[in-house]
């Protein structure tokens, strides 16, 4: 499951980097690039917080 989650949130944040160099080159009109961010903000946002949980204070001062 956790794989998983690392897949879709890796895929969200290329869909926040990739449509800036995209527009920039010319390939993407900017409400393609509007749309792909939003995407990627969403699936990166919802889906990394639960594979990178950092351990509690308690667990890392025994």
């Amino acid at each position: 499951m956790k794989k998983i989650l690392m897949v879709i949130s890796y895929l969200g944040l290329a869909c926040t980097l990739l449509p800036s160099i995209l527009v920039l080159i010319g390939v993407f009109t900017l409400q393609n690039h509007f749309w792909l961010m939003s995407i990627g903000m969403v699936l990166w946002f919802s889906t990394s917080p639960f594979w990178m949980k950092s351990k509690s204070l308690d667990e890392v001062e025994e």
